[in-house]
């Protein structure tokens, strides 16, 4: 997307363009910095340029084919770049219009009311629309006309997020009969494996414990035996153990040599 973004603004497609019209492009692009680079080079030679980002960080969007997300700052770093641009900020809304014909939409009586003005920060606005090389009239009409011509995509929008939901509830329904069956024995069914998880898990507790109180006592059991070796009592039992040993050999060597010189017995 990128090699044919910059191809188109190098002249690839036509050396002059009026005006060019990025939405929800910027956002995918590899090399930003190379396109609106170019965006900027054409802007200042008297190209209008109209853009629109969505502001995914801000909403935390994760979008596999997002490159960049933009959030309010580094939209406003952007906007600089270009200098001269005016920035629009999309807030989706609920209301309902009433008209005589889906094409005469009144003109000067259209009332707003913001009902959450909170939710109005620059920071939470859903979408930002860049403008450059437009004069205020221009743009005061665009928001305007903007304004309406995104209503019946915002309600197809919403319809079609409702049938997902539907059928996705139903689908989790179906999974939900095939492995734990009706609601009532479904739930019996988790009870049980709560209830046995429940058991073993005090059965571990009991058996570490037990082992716990085990090696608390061999530790004990341990120092007893190193107290006891370091007494002078232990010491002077081991000594006479040794000595004892030594006159057992010696006793030993004794008989083992007067077998062989005593004298023959004369009857």
């Amino acid at each position: 997307m990128t090699a044919d973004a910059l191809a188109a603004l190098d002249g690839g497609v036509g050396g002059h363009f009026d005006a060019i019209v990025c939405f929800e492009v910027l956002e995918h692009l590899d090399d930003l910095d190379a396109v609106v680079e170019r965006l900027v080079t054409r802007t200042r030679r008297g190209t209008k340029l109209i853009f629109s980002i969505p502001n995914s960080r801000t909403f935390a969007e994760e979008n596999p084919y997002h490159v960049t997300d933009f959030d309010f700052r580094s939209t406003l770093s952007l906007t600089e770049r270009f200098g001269d641009c005016r920035l629009l900020y999309q807030f989706h809304a609920e209301g309902s219009l009433i008209v005589a014909a889906p094409d005469a939409l009144p003109s000067g009586h259209v009332a707003s009311d913001l009902r959450m003005p909170e939710r109005a920060e620059s920071e939470y606005a859903n979408h930002y629309i860049g403008l450059v090389g437009f004069d205020d009239d221009a743009v005061d009409a665009a928001v305007a006309r903007l304004r309406f011509a995104v209503a019946p995509v915002y309600n197809r929008y919403i319809r079609a997020i409702e049938l997902s939901n539907r059928r996705l509830w139903r689908e989790n329904a179906r999974l939900a009969r095939k492995h734990l069956g009706s609601a009532r024995s479904g739930a019996a069914a988790m009870a049980a494996k709560l209830d046995a998880v429940t058991r073993e898990l005090a059965e571990a507790r009991e058996h570490v414990a037990a082992l716990q109180e085990q090696l608390q006592q061999e530790r004990e059991s341990a120092a007893r035996a190193q107290a006891l070796l370091a007494t002078p009592r232990h010491r002077a039992v081991e000594a006479a153990r040794t000595r004892l040993g030594r006159h057992r050999l010696l006793m030993r060597v004794a008989r083992a040599a007067w077998g062989f010189i005593r004298p023959p017995r004369i009857d």
